[in-house]
C-alpha cells in the first residue's frame, strides 16, 4: 500500500501499478495513520520520499508501522539534513544500515531495532 498527500498522485501511481501489473494501491492520505494504511500494520517496508521536516513528524508513526527489524527508506532530503533526521530517527530504536549521496541529495537506509 502506498498513500501520497497529492489526490492526482495517488491516482497515477494506481494507473501505473495497474500498467504493470502491480499488486498495490494507493491511497490519498495524510500519512500513516490512516485507517486503510494502519490497517495492514506492521510493516516490513516503510518507504518515505518526501521533504526533511516531513519526515521529521512521521518519525514516531513510521516507528510504530514498522515490525521489529523493518527496514525504512528515507530520502528526499539533502546531505546537510542528515543530522536532523538522524536525530529524530535513531533515539525511536533504528541503526543506519546505509547512506547514499547523489550530488547534495542524501537517501537513509535504517532498520528498526
Amino acid at each position: 500500500v502506498g498513500t501520497d498527500i497529492d489526490e492526482p498522485s495517488a491516482r497515477i501511481a494506481n494507473e501505473n501499478a495497474a500498467i504493470n501489473d502491480a499488486k498495490c494501491e494507493f491511497y490519498f492520505a495524510d500519512g500513516l495513520s490512516d485507517a486503510r494504511i494502519a490497517q495492514h500494520a506492521p510493516y516490513d517496508l516503510v518507504f518515505a520520499n518526501i521533504l526533511a521536516a516531513p519526515l521529521v513528524f512521521l518519525a514516531p508513526e513510521i516507528a510504530g508501522a514498522l515490525k521489529p527489524g523493518g527496514v525504512a527508506i528515507l530520502s528526499g532530503l539533502l546531505r546537510t539534513q542528515e543530522e536532523r533526521i538522524l536525530e529524530a530517527y535513531l533515539p525511536l530504536g533504528f541503526v543506519v544500515e546505509q547512506t547514499i549521496h547523489h550530488d547534495a541529495w542524501s537517501a537513509l537506509q535504517l532498520r528498526k531495532k
